[in-house]
């Protein structure tokens, strides 16, 4: 029994470690791509073209949630019109 906390702790301790790299890793990269950016963009509009790319991925995300709602709505329609065709073809 001990030697499977052990091992657990062991494995729980690694996993923190990797964790630990992968996050210091992200930063790097994220320093980097910062810094590789701010050379082609040496005039300091860096953050605005960012900000803009961040509007951008939003306008996309809630254009795609309005499609999916759209979709639905449509598909909704089609099942009523359905049911209305059969109770129709009942009486």
């Amino acid at each position: 029994m001990y030697d499977k906390h052990k091992l657990i702790s062991e494995i729980d301790g690694r996993l923190r470690a990797g964790e630990d790299a992968l996050e210091n890793a992200y930063t790097a990269l994220g320093r980097y791509a910062a810094d590789k950016a701010q050379e082609k963009f040496p005039d300091g509009n860096i953050r605005t073209l960012l900000d803009q790319v961040v509007e951008t991925e939003s306008a996309i995300e809630n254009n795609d949630r309005m499609e999916k709602r759209i979709q639905e709505a449509v598909q909704r329609l089609d099942d009523l019109k359905k049911d209305l065709r059969q109770l129709e073809n009942q009486s």
